[in-house]
């Protein structure tokens, strides 16, 4: 390697640092023909120090995240929420069935899910008191009852997805930049803040 080839490979790679930060310019000629930008942070002034309030903490630096998920079935919110929802609706219409039922049909509520409905196909109390409201809360009750057991149903079908792990990187920018290697060689250089 001969001393032309070693000067256009550290221009070549001072050329790719220039591209890389973000700062005032400064051109070079060099003996080879070869112009090459390097760039230097602009200088910054120190804040004004405040004495009465002590030394200043240096700002944290942004940091990238990447958080990355598993999915496990039985999705256990759905699986809860459902049956708390079947169970919410069905033991109290049971409880009510086995203690104050006044006919066969009221039999029927002590089966879950199908039980209301069956209620209210077999129902023969024209003359009670509250009938109407009756009739909502068992319509109520069957439509809380099959929600659940949907929801169970579906936490098989909807995955849950939970955090397996987080990956935290500080703030480190790298640039990959085509580079010329030799005289007609050309490649790939990094440059990066770390």
């Amino acid at each position: 390697m001969n001393a032309k080839t070693s000067f256009l490979s550290a221009a070549t790679i001072v050329a790719a640092a220039a591209v890389a930060l973000p700062a005032t310019a400064q051109e070079v000629a060099s003996p080879a023909g070869v112009t090459t930008t390097t760039a230097a942070a602009p200088p910054t002034a120190d804040p004004p120090s405040d004495t009465t309030a002590g030394p200043s903490a240096p700002e944290p630096r942004e940091r990238d995240t990447v958080t990355v998920h598993r999915s496990i079935t039985p999705n256990r919110p759905w699986m809860i929420v459902g049956g708390s929802l079947l169970v919410g609706s069905y033991v109290p219409t049971a409880v009510i069935a086995a203690t104050q039922g006044r006919t066969v049909e009221d039999s029927n509520l002590l089966i879950p899910v199908a039980g209301p409905w069956l209620n209210l196909d077999n129902r023969r109390c024209d003359g009670c008191a509250d009938e109407t409201r009756n009739v909502a809360m068992i319509i109520g009750t069957g439509v809380l009852q099959a929600a659940g057991v949907g929801m169970m149903i579906m936490s098989f079908f909807i995955p849950e997805k939970i955090e397996a792990a987080t990956i935290q990187a500080g703030p480190m920018k790298l640039h990959v930049v085509p580079t010329q290697v030799g005289r007609a060689g050309m490649g790939l250089g990094t440059v990066g803040v770390f």
